[in-house]
């Protein structure tokens, strides 16, 4: 039942009220589409204003945030009469950007409804959005190198969805998880891949970007050897690291993670995921977190002269604690 409250208020009087979806999961890049179908009841009733509105519902922090995406408005008052129908066509189609459906997010579309001067919302109507084909492959090529994805993964951390996926046939002696956010274009994905490695008592999280273009992702064989052997290298040269921007990511995540107005300006496609980062670098440049460039010869100096503990040291002190959010998960 759509709408209690009416209902119980006007009973089988009332006018009978459906949202019908032509489907309720689709892909990223395919559109939700459906009606509203009105069929008139036993009097008739002056519909004032009619909202779908298509919402996010997700978990930072362990609290709730919901995120309005897309709102399609009626607000034409229109009278019902018995025994008529009137039919109104939908369609919301997520952004590039969507972030995915899992046990902690939840994408759903709502009705409102203000009827002879009653107002009411219906239930959620649930709506599922699974990876593109692109990102499906990936998915694939991972499960067939023996990996599970976890229950607690796609957690949405203010930037991007994070996919955790633990070994359970190849690597389970020396990986304890792998985690990913992921960025789609074009070209193909950009990866920020962080694998947790167990070094004897303690662990070390190995992190590399990896870029897959296009052709690769067509061919499961070459998309499996090249997560092969991007594992392999992790775990041969663990004291290696990738200094680019996404180098900053956790740490910017974390001053942007409670701002929910921003979040659902990035949901809806009207801010880039590069202009959040230029924006946050800016309010930064005052402070002294070190600024690491590739290319910075004094660094580089600095690190060849460093014996593997020592830069062990560093790494897991200074720039873990620093720059990374603990997770005890």
């Amino acid at each position: 039942m759509l709408f209690r409250q009416l209902s119980a208020k006007w009973g089988s009087e009332f006018a009978q009220i459906d949202l019908v979806l032509e489907k309720d999961e689709i892909m990223m890049g395919e559109s939700f589409t459906g009606y509203l179908i009105i069929e008139g009841g036993m009097i008739e009733y002056e519909f004032e204003q009619i909202d779908i509105d298509y919402q996010v519902s997700l978990y930072l922090d362990e609290q709730e945030v919901i995120c309005p995406i897309e709102r399609m408005e009626i607000h034409q008052p229109f009278i019902i009469q018995p025994a008529t129908k009137k039919i109104f066509p939908f369609s919301f189609k997520p952004t590039s950007n969507s972030i995915l459906s899992w046990e902690s997010v939840i994408h759903y579309l709502v009705v409102h409804l203000k009827v002879s001067g009653k107002q009411d919302s219906s239930e959620r109507v649930l709506i599922k959005l699974h990876p593109h084909y692109h990102l499906r492959s990936f998915i694939t090529a991972l499960e067939g190198l023996g990996f599970e994805e976890r229950s607690n993964s796609r957690r949405f951390d203010g930037y991007l969805q994070e996919f955790r996926f633990q070994p359970n046939r190849l690597f389970t002696d020396v990986i304890k998880e792998i985690r990913m956010v992921i960025v789609s274009d074009d070209k193909g994905l950009r990866i920020l891949l962080e694998s947790v490695l167990y070094n004897y008592l303690m662990e070390k999280e190995v992190k590399r970007e990896i870029l897959i273009d296009k052709d690769k992702l067509e061919s499961m064989s070459q998309l499996k050897e090249l997560i092969r052997e991007s594992l392999q290298e992790m775990i041969a040269h663990p004291y290696a690291f990738s200094r680019d921007k996404y180098f900053y990511y956790q740490y910017h995540h974390k001053r942007l993670s409670q701002k929910v107005g921003a979040i659902g300006a990035w949901l809806k496609g009207k801010v880039s995921i590069d202009d959040w980062l230029a924006q946050e670098r800016a309010k930064e440049e005052k402070t002294n977190i070190p600024k690491i460039e590739s290319g910075d010869i004094e660094v580089e100096k600095i690190y060849a002269t460093m014996k593997d503990e020592e830069y062990d040291e560093l790494f897991r002190d200074v720039f873990l604690d620093d720059f990374f959010e603990e997770d005890d998960d």
